[in-house]
């Protein structure tokens, strides 16, 4: 519709430019109104269909994302924490001597934890949509990180750096303010 109005505009100054020559000066400068007003129009279109195609294209990256938890490693890891982890009064030692002494224990929890390592950074550098992800896991990441909180302060002091899984900290954190970590409120978990 706008760009029939300024094809409409431009034929009326046209027609206008040659049926009335003593007004030739006011009729261009009215014409290069509308190719003025024409030109913001088209550059706030173009921002708003970039903008529009940046967003989907981080929603879909998050679903990427996410479609890697659903994989077995995820839900193994998760079935260990249930049967062997959540509910016992283990030591930090004895936490990291059980995923540590069994490579299959071992393997999984590096590799989700490392993938929650990702997901943070992602959010962090802006590469992924985290309202999604957030109504994904909200809880998941943070349960996952209490109940795995001695492990990795014991990996902390073993391998002597305060920083491992440091980012998945961060995240967890964030969640449990109520807030993104890429900035504002979580979005509403409620479906209307």
């Amino acid at each position: 519709t706008v760009a029939l109005l300024v094809f409409l505009l431009g034929a009326l100054a046209l027609l206008a430019f040659w049926l009335v020559p003593e007004q030739r000066s006011l009729i261009a400068f009215a014409a290069a109104l509308v190719g003025g007003g024409a030109t913001v129009y088209a550059a706030y279109y173009s921002a708003s269909t970039i903008r529009v195609h940046v967003k989907r294209d981080k929603q879909s990256k998050s679903f990427e994302l996410l479609s890697r938890l659903n994989e077995e490693e995820s839900v193994r890891l998760r079935v260990f924490i249930k049967k062997d982890i959540a509910g016992k009064s283990l030591s930090a030692a004895d936490l990291y001597r059980l995923i540590n002494d069994n490579q299959g224990h071992l393997t999984t929890v590096t590799a989700i934890l490392g993938f929650f390592e990702d997901v943070s950074i992602a959010i962090q550098e802006g590469y992924v949509d985290e309202a999604p992800i957030f109504k994904s896991l909200s809880y998941v990441v943070p349960w996952t990180y209490n109940e795995l909180r001695d492990y990795i302060a014991q990996t902390r002091i073993i391998d002597r750096d305060p920083d491992i899984y440091i980012e998945v900290e961060k995240l967890v954190d964030a969640w449990k303010q109520n807030r993104l970590l890429s900035g504002g409120d979580v979005p509403s978990l409620r479906h209307n």
